[in-house]
């Protein structure tokens, strides 16, 4: 059975105009964890798949389900209550 679990990150983004589209575009994301054996880890974002937003409380949390350079699928995501970014994974 899949396991998902969810580590801090930073990211890269752009915020403006990509092509015709205005926004924040993720272009780079990179594990904090040390403890994890992909601690410093950097996805370099190929395309952002989808994006939506989703509300906890007064907050809201930007997604983005991204592919990166190796073809590994993701959701990464802002959390505006603690102003951080994750990415969650699924995993054996």
């Amino acid at each position: 059975m899949a396991v998902t679990y969810q580590e801090e990150i930073e990211v890269v983004c752009l915020f403006g105009f990509r092509g015709e589209a205005y926004g924040m575009f993720p272009l780079r994301a990179r594990l904090l964890s040390s403890g994890s054996s992909g601690g410093g880890l950097v996805f370099k974002i190929k395309e952002v798949t989808g994006r939506w937003v989703s509300k906890e409380g007064v907050y809201r949390r930007y997604h983005y389900a991204v592919v990166d350079e190796a073809e590994n699928y993701a959701e990464i995501f802002l959390d505006t209550r603690q102003m951080k970014w994750f990415i969650r994974l699924k995993g054996d």
